[in-house]
């Protein structure tokens, strides 16, 4: 682990992915923005998962997230599945509507 430097990562600009090791990758897209994709197995399946732009995620954090996120894998959590739980849902405003109209029903 630890093939990528900070200096590095500074003077990369080719489209591509640049492993780290351990299966993280820093991946230069074509709009020229960079970010951190931890490359797992997990339940039989290859999954990416984001840590986050390279601007606002250091090296130093992105290897202690792949590191965390690969714990949490062999506890048998699936990270991905807990993120998308995790995010609130904004209800349309017909299922608002009908909430409101339920909860005020008895007024």
């Amino acid at each position: 682990m630890g093939r990528l430097t900070a200096a590095k990562i500074r003077s990369l600009s080719e489209l591509g992915r640049y492993s780290d090791g351990d299966g993280l990758f820093l991946e230069i897209n074509g709009r020229g923005a960079a970010g951190w994709i931890l490359c797992v197995q997990s339940a039989g399946k290859r999954q990416d998962i984001g840590l986050g732009s390279a601007k606002s995620v250091s090296l130093k954090d992105a290897r202690a997230a792949a590191y965390a996120t690969r714990q949490k894998i062999a506890q048998g959590i699936d990270p991905v599945a807990k993120r998308k739980q995790e995010r609130i849902t904004v209800p349309t405003f017909r299922e608002a509507a009908v909430s409101v109209h339920e909860e005020h029903r008895a007024a």
